[in-house]
Formats: structure tokens, sequence, C-alpha cells
């Protein structure tokens, strides 16, 4: 994707975050997708936590799902949007949460049961599967995803758009933001 394009994304998404002093912008990022993910995160100094429990994390360090806080000017997040937008390398959101309490929220959604009973990793926090998910979500299910949670920002099937999910009002709100001009 070209570089004008996703600087444009990342002004859409910044300004959506930053009109609200009170809000924080975090990533779960899906090591899983790309090793460079997880070198990334090695060598990084920014603020994150893997969203497996300690023995998953153990024997999956270098593809379990981080989430990880993000800073506007930071070259890990201009790392992130240069190297990942369009990659599905993880989703994008706004909260005044702290990371811990985030870790403990997301964590709820890390695994389901199927109709035997048999317990799976439900990956949520790559874009193209959460895309389709929350709109099938009733209303009990989006205030638990929602409870931390100001808005997701998702790249699109086509990844020139930003797509923009909140829940308010018993409502989910869907919005896409394209990038050209």
């Amino acid at each position: 994707m070209q570089h004008n394009n996703i600087q444009k994304i990342r002004n859409i998404i910044w300004s959506k975050v930053f009109n609200n002093n009170d809000l924080l912008f975090y990533a779960i990022l899906d090591s899983a997708r790309d090793e460079s993910i997880f070198a990334k995160l090695v060598t990084s100094e920014i603020e994150q936590l893997c969203l497996y429990n300690k023995e998953q994390s153990l024997d999956l360090a270098e593809v379990a799902p981080y989430i990880v806080l993000l800073h506007k000017e930071d070259s890990f997040t201009k790392w992130f949007f240069d190297k990942g937008w369009g990659r599905s390398w993880g989703i994008l959101f706004s909260s005044s949460a702290s990371l811990f309490e985030l870790k403990k929220h997301f964590e709820q959604f890390i695994t389901v049961s199927d109709e035997k009973g048999n317990i799976l990793f439900f990956r949520f926090y790559d874009p193209r599967v959460l895309r389709v998910f929350l709109p099938t979500c009733n209303n009990e299910q989006l205030s638990d995803i929602f409870d931390l949670i100001r808005c997701f920002y998702l790249e699109g099937e086509d990844n020139s758009l930003v797509n923009q999910y909140s829940f308010k009002d018993d409502q989910l709100n869907h919005h896409q933001f394209p990038t050209y001009e």
C-alpha cells in the first residue's frame, strides 16, 4: 500500500481517538500472522502483555496474541501501520482502561467451546474475524465485548477503508472511512 494511504489511515484513526483526552490507543497483534511481529515485540520497549495465560504463553509465545499500548509518534506504531496494515496483523481500539484491565477483559474471549465441549482458541483479534463476528452478536454479547472499549478500528476487506465499530444505546454502530480521494 502506498505511503500516502497509510498516512491517511493513521490520521483518520488518531483523529478519532485523540478527540477525547481520556482515551488510550491499543492494538491486539497476532504474532502467528508474521514472525516479524514477535521479533519486534521482543526487541521493543513498548508496553505489552500476552493475552494467553502463563502456561499457554510459555508454549505459544511466538504465535500468541499480544495487547500493546500504542503512541502516536512511536516507531513501533509507525512500523505497525507501515508493515502490518492490510495484512490482518491485528485489531486497534480505544479505551480508558489500563493494559492489565484490558488483558483481563479480553482473556474471557480467547477460548470458546464447540458443541462437543472441546475448548478452541477464538481469534477475535483477526480483523477478518471481528468484522464478521460483531454484527452477529446480540446486545448482551456486544455489551460484554465493548465493556471497556470505546471503539474498534479495523482494516476493511478493501485495505483503503478504515472500519470503526462502537456500541451505544444498545446499537452496534459501524462506519467506514475511505482513505482515497
